[in-house]
């Protein structure tokens, strides 16, 4: 057993009457009888002096089960100089680093980014992922049967599963989710409803909505009938309609070469000349000898040809000539005074 040798007097025996502290008796020394084990508490070995050692769980001082952390082993969010072979952590679309907390580095899985190929193999085929065990707990695989137990039953407002039957083939399965036998044990038999028309709902809310075997549809059909079909058939205006009731009151019925001329057709026809019509008192009518007498030589002559020629010279020129001689046979009417022509110029 270990102990501690401190030389006391029997008045100090006596006088004790608190704790006495270790270090205050006896300088510190390199005895290791009082030093922490493995298998009882003690005092703290005396230190290495070396930087980077730890106190390992043997009792010595070394540098650990592997030594200091390396650069290698530290995670950061970006390169740090310090550092030679750290870890840098970059965000990739199914992990996300956190170092918002000091001495800590978290990743998280966003949402929604794990694909199904990552997910566990479900481990057979006809599977369902689900929880059967009661509680909260892990995903479970489920078979149809074991499906099945989850869902519920069909009701007169939702869908769902057909309820167990029991077997046998004389049920049948009713609206309210009830397997029943039908009376007889079989066909139901219409005389076997009990109660009256009027309390079976369903059957007289249908019957309602039928019409009578003999029925009519007056008021919405015609009844058959050849005369009817006949008139409808028909193409010779039975009902006398008139052109004015369509809306066509000025068309005429006549071919297009019979249609009488428009009035604006009519003004523009007046304003022309017919094609067989005279000049009379504007023009003398076409006749030879007025021609041969135009042609004649009662223009200057040659040497006058090229000079001025007045009034009073074609005057004397004409006198005589025209008076003197007549244009039997042609012209017809007041022959023309020329001299009186000659005078307007």
């Amino acid at each position: 057993m270990s102990r501690i040798g401190v030389l006391v007097s029997d008045a100090e025996i006596n006088t004790i009457s608190a704790e006495i502290p270790l270090d205050s008796h006896a300088p510190a020394s390199d005895i290791l009888d009082c030093n922490a084990s493995t298998s009882a508490h003690g005092l703290l070995p005396k230190l290495s002096g070396v930087v980077g050692e730890v106190l390992r769980g043997d009792g010595t001082w070394g540098t650990g089960g592997s030594g200091a952390p390396t650069t290698a082993e530290y995670l950061v969010a970006v390169a740090d100089g310090g550092l030679s072979t750290e870890r840098v952590t970059t965000d990739t679309a199914t992990v996300a680093w956190d170092h918002g907390t000091a001495g800590q580095a978290k990743a998280t899985v966003p949402d929604g980014s794990i694909t199904y190929a990552k997910l566990q193999d479900i481990s057979a085929t006809a599977r369902l992922l689900g929880r059967i065990t009661a509680g909260a707990g892990d995903t479970e695989e489920l078979t149809g049967t074991q499906a099945t137990t989850l869902l519920d039953a069909f009701t007169s407002a939702l869908k769902g599963l057909t309820p167990a039957s029991g077997g046998g083939t004389t049920a049948f399965l009713r609206a309210d989710g009830t397997w029943v036998a039908p009376p007889a044990g079989g066909s139901p038999a219409w005389g076997d409803i009990t109660g009256t028309l009027a309390s079976q709902t369903d059957l007289q809310t249908a019957l309602d909505a039928k019409a009578a075997n003999a029925h009519s549809h007056g008021g919405t059909y015609e009844p058959a009938d050849a005369a009817i079909q006949a008139h409808l058939a028909s193409t010779s205006n039975p009902h006398g309609v008139t052109k004015a009731q369509v809306g066509l009151g000025s068309a005429s019925d006549t071919a297009d070469a019979d249609k009488p001329v428009s009035t604006a057709t009519q003004a523009a026809l007046d304003a022309k000349a017919a094609s067989s019509h005279t000049h009379t008192g504007v023009y003398e009518a076409a006749n030879a000898n007025i021609q041969s007498h135009v042609g004649s030589a009662h223009a200057p002559s040659d040497a006058q040809a090229n000079a001025d020629i007045t009034k009073t010279e074609i005057e004397a020129k004409l006198t005589g000539e025209i008076s003197s001689h007549s244009h039997a046979g042609g012209g017809g009417g007041t022959p023309v005074n020329y001299l009186a022509l000659l005078a307007g110029i």
